[in-house]
């Protein structure tokens, strides 16, 4: 190897050697050397989140996340009996039976076809709120506030057009917690 081969190699390393020298350094050139540059920016903690300690009847609710009225009482049970067979009707040209959950709720009609409107009443007294639920049959679950309704909580509610046929089930979640049934012809 020739001499100039061995300085170029030299010259090249020791300028390699500086450069990253400089940058570790932090020096950027043309400032004036008496300017202090600012500490990088330090991340501070978010603020823990803390929730009020409130009196119960204030908790938000679950759905609407606003504080519960003052009538709102401990959810009930809609019944412990079991269920059974109710009426028959046709679905496909196969005959199937409607099945009737003993409880606080009343379905009118008890089968309807796909697009057909339906009653949902919550006959059980002292219940202020509920909601009427539909899951399953779309991507998102139908939902009706029931309201009142010569005393009672009506929910009116239409079966989507695209509902297969057979037995639907009813959640209706507030005041009681209880499940029914429709059939779809």
């Amino acid at each position: 190897m020739t001499q100039v081969g061995v300085f170029n190699r030299g010259v090249r390393a020791a300028l390699t050697a500086a450069v990253i020298a400089a940058v570790l350094a932090g020096c950027g050139g043309g400032g004036d050397s008496s300017t202090q540059t600012a500490p990088p920016p330090t991340r501070t903690a978010a603020p823990p989140i803390s929730t009020p300690q409130s009196s119960p009847r204030t908790t938000p609710t679950a759905t609407t996340n606003t504080p519960p009225t003052v009538h709102r009482t401990t959810p009930q049970p809609s019944s412990t009996q079991p269920l059974t067979v109710g009426s028959t009707y046709k679905c496909g040209g196969r005959t199937l039976k409607t099945i009737d959950a003993h409880g606080p709720v009343v379905v009118q009609p008890k089968v309807v076809k796909p697009g057909q409107t339906f009653t949902v009443t919550v006959t059980a007294k002292n219940v202020h709120v509920a909601v009427v639920s539909l899951p399953g049959i779309t991507r998102v679950p139908l939902q009706v506030n029931a309201k009142p309704q010569n005393g009672r909580l009506v929910a009116t509610l239409k079966m989507p057009a695209r509902a297969p046929c057979g037995n639907k089930l009813l959640e209706i979640e507030g005041d009681l917690t209880a499940e029914a049934f429709i059939g779809v012809s």
